[in-house]
């Protein structure tokens, strides 16, 4: 018999031994059977299994060395006949001392693996400990979990048997009410949405521009709200440039108040930019309005004279052209002489008023930096941005006054110099330079400005005057001294010129140019008498 079908004959042999337990001896005498040959190898069994189990302690490199030379096969975890394995390793010729080191190596390498197994169940079983916990605490959970979950079973039951279909039918019913209430609640919402826009129109006319605004913000903000709607969706878009024409009317109510300040409307537009956190735009705008007002309205002031005091046909700009078409300075030019003074009159007027306007607004904001600073305990977050707003403006404001002061100096300047006032009465021209110091003076007083833009042009207008002036009168004395008939007047000996009243102011510099031409001479000597 091959010694490999032996081998397989005698482990059949050896798995049924092992569920009829016997004694050693019998064991013993058990294996060494007529078909297998070595009686030596076989009855030395339990000494060979009593020296593994002495077998000294492996030192830990020994043991992994022992470890690694374990095949691969032994670690996979499918249907794997080791022992069919083993078996094909086996010579063709029978060699027990072979096969005694053979299952010398297999055994040690199972008890070292054993060993190693057991070490690691050693370190691992605090965790395990722990783990065994957390499952039965997981345990209980799930047992008080079944048990609600029958209590709710138990509930439901006594639910459908105490439960009628008349108050299921209830229930269904106040469900159906509280849906339709919140469909109500939502068409009002959007009803009143879409009457915005006349209640919007009607705060503007009363200029409530802080109402305004703030029912646009908040029906922005419904808007949103329901803005799964479709028409909403669309309505939202009609707010949006709803709220673009009320900014639109803010910044034409914004320029009536820089030509013409009012207190009350000035505040409202100070609280209607602030909704649309845009109070730095505001002082932008402002200035902008301002710089225009001051060229509209002198252009205003002088096309009106002009219109007034001359036809259209005497305009010699250019065929076929209005005096509206014209250049500011251009239109100066066509101011006659009968008008000039009513005009530079009403145009100061008119600067006067802007300077006046923008005087009142810095006080206002003045006095609204001073109320602010009484009330800086009642805000914490919103002061910082208030503040800053504040800020801007004073800085903007103290700015524009050399600036807005420029333009108005700027606009008379061209007034004055467009018209010739050399052929003006005298009395006009005084009162020419008087209005002209006036205005002097208050832009001294507006921003501390010499404002030499104006005395520039009102010294040159005077040198003109002057010179002509001077001219006309020594025509006219020319005139007549060469016709008018001259005889002797008699006076006495000691008449002087300076006892006439209209020579007496010539006395003092007389004496003075006397003295200086002729520093030697007698005090004795008379002036000389004109007769």
């Amino acid at each position: 018999m091959d010694i490999k079908e032996k081998l397989m004959s005698f482990i059949d042999k050896q798995k049924i031994s092992l569920k009829t337990p016997t004694s050693p001896v019998l064991g013993a005498e058990f294996v060494t059977s007529d078909e297998f040959e070595g009686r030596t190898a076989v009855t030395a069994q339990p000494q060979r299994r009593a020296g593994l189990l002495n077998h000294h302690i492996l030192t830990p490199e020994a043991e992994q060395a022992v470890i690694d030379s374990i095949e691969a096969l032994y670690f996979e975890s499918g249907d794997v006949d080791v022992g069919e394995h083993e078996l094909l390793k086996f010579p063709d010729s029978a060699d027990v001392h072979v096969i005694n080191g053979m299952r010398s190596r297999l055994r040690k390498q199972q008890t070292i693996v054993s060993r190693r197994v057991s070490d690691l169940i050693m370190q691992k079983q605090g965790l395990c400990s722990k783990e065994m916990e957390r499952v039965t605490e997981l345990q209980r959970e799930v047992i008080k979990g079944v048990g609600l979950c029958v209590e709710g079973r138990k509930k439901l039951a006594q639910g459908r048997s105490q439960f009628t279909s008349a108050s299921l039918g209830i229930l269904a019913n106040y469900s159906k009410r509280q849906k339709i209430a919140c469909v109500i609640r939502s068409l009002r919402m959007i009803r009143t949405l879409q009457m915005t826009d006349v209640q919007l129109q009607s705060l503007l006319k009363v200029e409530d521009y802080p109402g305004a605004i703030q029912l646009l913000l908040e029906c922005q903000k419904a808007a949103a709200t329901f803005k799964h709607f479709t028409c909403i969706s669309e309505l939202s878009t009609k707010l949006q440039d709803t709220l673009e024409g009320a900014e639109e009317q803010l910044d034409v109510a914004l320029a009536k108040v820089a030509a013409n300040f009012n207190a009350a409307n000035y505040e409202k537009l100070q609280i209607a930019y602030g909704l649309l956190g845009k109070t730095q735009t505001l002082m932008d705008q402002l200035h902008m309005h301002l710089t225009s007002h001051i060229h509209n309205s002198a252009f205003t002031i002088i096309l009106g004279y002009v219109e007034l005091y001359n036809s259209a046909g005497s305009c010699n700009a250019g065929s076929g052209s209005s005096f509206s078409k014209l250049q500011y300075s251009e239109l100066c030019k066509y101011v006659n002489e009968e008008s000039f003074l009513p005009c530079l009159l009403d145009l100061s007027k008119c600067m006067w008023n802007v300077l006046k306007s923008y005087r009142s607004i810095i006080k206002w904001h003045e006095n609204d930096g001073k109320v602010a600073e009484e009330d800086v305990s009642c805000k914490a977050e919103k002061d910082v941005e208030a503040a800053t707003s504040r800020k801007y403006a004073k800085q903007k404001l103290e700015h524009g006054l050399y600036r807005i002061w420029q333009d108005v100096q700027a606009k008379v300047r061209t007034f004055i110099l467009a018209s010739d006032l050399s052929h003006f009465k005298f009395d006009d021209f005084l009162r020419i330079l008087d209005v002209i110091n006036k205005l002097i003076d208050v832009g001294e007083c507006f921003c501390g400005s010499k404002s030499e833009t104006l005395n520039e042009s009102i010294k040159k207008q005077s040198i003109n005057y002057f010179r002509n002036h001077h001219r006309v009168r020594m025509e006219e004395l020319h005139m007549f001294l060469e016709n008018e008939g001259w005889e002797a007047c008699p006076v006495k000996s000691t008449f002087s010129i300076y006892q006439l009243m209209e020579y007496r102011f010539l006395k003092g510099k007389d004496a003075s140019f006397t003295q200086i031409s002729t520093p030697t001479s007698s005090p004795s000597k008379k002036p000389r008498n004109y007769h």
